[in-house]
């Protein structure tokens, strides 16, 4: 066994995250609630949702119209909940100094951004589309 140096018996200090990725992270987890109050929105507007539906597309018949929320509502689970979990995982690779972190972070950004722009031509209720961009 070695004999240990005068004064390397602590640990180095870890250096503090500047004050931009701090703020940063705190950004990404008001992100991954902002996706959680989306989900929220979407399913409390869902009325609003169908009859906005229903005025784009009036020969659809009322099965038919039911037959469109079952996978409307599906998907602003998965998806809302995939957004939460994908803001929470970002922020926390951020905070461990993870290299792939904001390459990661900046593709999901592209990909949210496509999304967001697309869901302007869909008919939902005004609120829905508000917070799309709230979480964008």
């Amino acid at each position: 066994m070695y004999p240990s140096y005068p004064g390397s018996a602590q640990p180095p200090e870890t250096p503090q995250r500047p004050a931009a990725v701090r703020a940063a992270i705190r950004v990404m987890y008001a992100g991954a609630l902002a996706s959680l109050l989306a989900t929220v929105v979407d399913l409390a507007t869902l009325r609003a949702t169908k009859d906005a539906f229903a005025s784009r597309h009036p020969d659809l018949t009322a099965s038919q119209l039911a037959a469109q929320q079952a996978p409307l509502v599906v998907g602003w689970i998965v998806g809302g909940l995939a957004g939460v979990a994908l803001w929470i995982v970002i922020a926390r690779a951020c905070a461990d100094r993870r290299s792939w972190a904001r390459g990661t972070g900046t593709v999901l950004l592209c990909i949210a951004t496509a999304d967001a722009l697309g869901n302007l031509a869909v008919p939902e209720a005004a609120a829905v589309k508000v917070f799309w961009w709230v979480v964008w």
